[in-house]
């Protein structure tokens, strides 16, 4: 049984997209869960259908927790097999491909929003700009989507297994980028959704989606505990120099620098640990050498990138050194969620 999602304040014609979902799935056995306020009732009562089901909450809550709160009516109340979740009228034709798609064996599918690359108005340039920026990002935050076709979308549909056992959070406004991060898959397929410019076609994307999305990502990925590993490291290093180098007689600078650095790696692994052992792919011993071995690449790639960008380009000393600490951090981050952490 299919378990369909609507949640109702995402939708302008409720009316026009449910009787879009009865012709579209006339052959499929199938229950549609319209989220919303119970302002809906009346309408859903009228139109006398029997696969509608209506799930109340008060209002002011988030999109996301509305969608979280139909698949847990989907999986709990109606045993449905398969869920799925439409964000718009114009999507709701690509449903069955969807499901023809899990059919072959593939447990999330994805409508995707990719982009026309002629004949467009400037503003729309715009949004395909944002679109293919958040792609780009999605791969670079994401460890499961480095691997994956997956790329920026809010329509999907995909096997109840996926979520199952997985606490599900409104983390941001996106629910997907849970799912993708936390949820049971291991086979994808992306339907395109191609953004041209059509006469009163709605942007899929504006800088305020485009915003929340970008919210939705940091929360979801493992960026913000590695970077909170790397300021207390600072922190860290610094202390433990001051530390060694008041209070042990004769003790050099060379020495107490090295100390203090092997002491902020190991504070800097112990820390992500602490957010990410749930996502640590290796044991925590071998976890800590790869990661001695990661931040080894990181100084050469912050000491090449500075002296590179001012000795041969003669960039100002203060913004190589800054340049190359980004990218050490980049490496860190992308080989730490690659071999350790994903």
């Amino acid at each position: 049984m299919l378990g369909v999602i609507v949640p109702a304040e995402k939708i302008k014609n409720l009316f026009s997209l449910l009787t879009r979902l009865e012709k579209a799935l006339n052959e499929i056995d199938h229950a549609v869960v319209i989220v919303g306020n119970k302002s809906l009732k009346i309408m859903i009562d009228g139109m006398n259908k029997g696969f509608i089901h209506l799930l109340t909450r008060s209002r002011g809550q988030s999109v996301a927790s509305a969608i979280i709160d139909g698949m847990k009516y989907c999986a709990d109340t109606l045993s449905a097999d398969i869920i799925a979740v439409i964000n718009a009228e114009d999507e709701v034709e690509k449903l069955p491909l969807m499901l023809n798609k899990i059919e072959e064996g593939y447990n999330l599918v994805v409508e995707a929003y990719t982009f026309m690359k002629k004949g467009q108005p400037f503003g729309q340039k715009i949004r395909a700009l944002i679109g293919e920026s958040i792609n780009l990002l999605m791969k670079i935050l994401l460890p499961r989507v480095r691997h994956s076709p997956i790329m920026y979308g809010e329509t999907f549909a995909m096997r109840t297994e996926v979520i199952k056992g997985v606490e599900m959070k409104p983390r941001g406004s996106n629910i997907l980028l849970g799912i993708i991060e936390y949820g049971n898959w291991n086979k994808v397929a992306v339907i395109p959704y191609i953004i041209g410019y059509n006469v009163g076609e709605k942007p899929k994307i504006n800088v305020r989606a485009a915003l929340g999305f970008l919210f939705s990502l940091l929360l979801v990925s493992p960026l913000i505990p590695i970077l909170i590993a790397g300021i207390s490291g600072i922190i860290v290093n610094l202390f433990i120099l001051w530390l060694l180098l008041h209070f042990i007689p004769f003790m050099e600078y060379y020495i107490s620098s090295v100390i203090a650095i092997e002491i902020s790696v190991i504070n800097n692994f112990i820390i992500s640990d602490l957010f990410l052992c749930n996502k640590r792919i290796v044991p925590r011993i071998m976890g800590l050498v790869m990661y001695h071995g990661i931040v080894a690449i990181s100084i050469i790639t912050q000491y090449g990138t500075a002296n590179i960008l001012h000795y041969l380009l003669h960039i100002n000393p203060i913004t190589s050194q800054f340049t190359g600490i980004l990218l050490g951090f980049f490496m860190t981050y992308l080989l730490s969620t690659e071999k350790i952490w994903r």
